[in-house]
């Protein structure tokens, strides 16, 4: 039986500090659950993941649908026909980097969702990893005026 002291309160901020795996060993190591709750918190851990691994997948079909759709565009759009404005291309183009952009976030959100459960603050750090790895990454493209120039080396793996 858990300790009465674990409310579900606390035990939510354990989680969101320490991580839910981590926690889980603490509680187990310092008698706060038994064994057997331990085990119980745990597989019920591994159901969640994989409930966002499935969510992740549908977020990667819709994403591919996308860039199926974003080849055509591009195609179409590389074809040498008169400008005119507003360009259907490019109307297109918008609309479908925003449906693209929106499954990419929303792959994100589950990306960051499933660190969290094991390293919160890891899945805190990454967002603005990101925003200064692209910041970098827009002064690089500048002073080399390439828009297309790469550099993976910015970007924090893991």
């Amino acid at each position: 039986m858990a300790d009465p002291s674990l409310t579900s309160e606390r035990i939510q901020a354990d989680f969101e500090r320490d991580g839910a795996f981590r926690t889980i060993a603490q509680y187990a190591e310092r008698k706060l659950i038994s064994t057997d709750e331990a085990t119980q918190w745990k597989s019920r851990l591994f159901a969640l993941f994989q409930d966002k691994i499935e969510e992740a997948r549908r977020e990667v079909r819709h994403l591919d649908t996308s860039l199926a759709r974003l080849v055509d565009i591009a195609r179409s759009g590389a074809r040498n026909r008169r400008f005119q404005s507003p360009d259907p291309d490019v109307l297109r183009l918008a609309h479908e980097l925003t449906t693209f952009d929106s499954w990419i976030i929303s792959l994100y959100e589950t990306d960051l969702t499933m660190i969290s459960y094991g390293a919160p603050e890891r899945a805190r750090a990454k967002p603005a990893e990101m925003q200064k790895a692209m910041d970098e990454l827009y002064k690089k493209r500048s002073a080399a005026k390439n828009w297309g120039l790469k550099a993976p080396e910015l970007f924090k793996l893991g």
